[in-house]
C-alpha cells in the first residue's frame, strides 16, 4: 500500500531526537494553570511556579537539549528572575533525563532521598560522544534530598514536597 506523504512527514518528525522535539516558543508556551503557576506543554510537560525569590521548575524531562530550551524560554518570559530550584518527582529516566543542564547552571536539585544515588551516577556518567554543558564545564551538583515533608519557598506559592515511596 502507498503511505501518504503527510504520514511519512509525521513519522519523520516523531523519529526526531528528543532534544529536537518541539518546545513552543515565546511566552505563549506558558499556559497559566493558577496564580503564578504555569505549564509548559511540549514533547513532555514541565511545571513552573513563581515565588518571591525565583522560579521553581518541576521535572527535567527528555534530554539536556530539552532542558536548555526550557531554561531559554524561562529567561525570555521572566527576564531577571532566576530559576531557584528543580524538583524531580520520580526515578523514571523520562522525567529527569535533562537534569544535567540544571546542574550545569548551578540550580539546586530537590529529589527523593532514595533516588539521589541513582541521580548522582547519572550526573557523573561521561558524556563524551555528544558533550552537554555539564561535560564542557563540570560543576558539583547541589542536592536537596527529600526524606520528609519539605517546604520550598514562602507565601501563597510555597511548595510542600511530600516523599512518597513505592513508585
Amino acid at each position: 500500500f502507498l503511505v501518504p506523504p503527510a504520514a511519512m512527514t509525521a513519522w519523520a518528525a516523531w523519529q526526531a531526537p528528543y532534544a529536537e522535539r518541539p518546545v513552543p516558543g515565546g511566552s505563549a508556551a506558558l499556559q497559566a494553570v493558577g496564580d503564578g503557576v504555569w505549564m509548559i506543554a511540549g514533547g513532555w510537560n514541565v511545571m513552573v511556579v513563581r515565588q518571591a525569590d525565583g522560579l521553581v521548575v518541576v521535572e527535567a524531562p527528555q534530554s539536556a537539549g530539552y532542558s536548555v530550551k526550557i531554561l531559554a524560554l524561562l529567561a525570555q518570559s521572566f527576564p531577571s528572575v532566576p530559576v531557584k530550584a528543580l524538583v524531580t518527582t520520580t526515578d523514571s529516566l523520562w522525567h529527569f533525563a535533562g537534569i544535567r543542564t540544571y546542574v550545569a547552571h548551578g540550580i539546586p536539585i530537590y529529589a527523593l532521598g532514595l533516588t539521589v544515588p541513582d541521580l548522582q551516577r547519572f550526573i557523573a556518567a561521561p558524556h563524551t560522544f555528544d558533550p552537554d554543558e555539564l561535560s564542557r564545564k563540570p560543576v558539583k551538583a547541589k542536592w536537596r534530598a527529600i526524606s520528609g515533608p519539605t517546604t520550598l519557598g514562602a507565601g501563597p506559592n510555597r511548595l510542600v514536597i511530600y516523599p512518597i515511596g513505592g513508585q
